[in-house]
């Protein structure tokens, strides 16, 4: 006989939630004030090898120099690349040679490749960059709490 604890019981006069509804829910409430900050995962040869959420908002670089802010060993990446600046409140997406991926933008999903220069990013910016062997995920997140 399988029966429920107490505590998972939902009284008789109240009617059985969709799941999910809880997500839907906190989706909807305001989030936290303040600028997005930048969320970027590092993935290389299939293994994530990094997940970090840059809580300054400054330039990101990635790169086999100690220096770096992702120190990648790859033939394909110099020393030092600037990935993402900014300029004031906002993020730019610095666009090089060689880059491949996609970018979600305000006017829709953008090809790397048919990008120049610096991308200004929003807050529903979001995409996936190749340079060599190496792929860098990236979104804007609200500060965690």
């Amino acid at each position: 006989m399988n029966v429920e604890p107490t505590w998972m019981q939902r009284p008789s006069n109240q009617p059985h939630r969709r799941s999910g509804a809880m997500t839907a829910a906190m989706q909807a409430l305001p989030g936290a004030g303040g600028p997005r900050l930048l969320r970027i995962g590092v993935v290389q040869g299939g293994r994530v090898l990094e997940d970090r959420i840059i809580r300054e908002r400054r330039a990101v670089t990635v790169g086999a120099s100690e220096r770096a802010d992702f120190v990648i060993a790859s033939d394909e990446i110099g020393t030092t690349v600037s990935l993402f600046e900014t300029d004031g409140p906002d993020y730019f997406l610095h666009v090089s040679e060689g880059m491949t991926g996609r970018v979600a933008l305000e006017g829709g999903i953008a090809d790397v490749t048919t990008l120049r220069g610096r991308v200004r990013l929003t807050d529903a910016s979001r995409g996936k960059i190749t340079l060599g062997d190496v792929t860098f995920l990236f979104e804007l997140v609200l500060p965690p709490r």
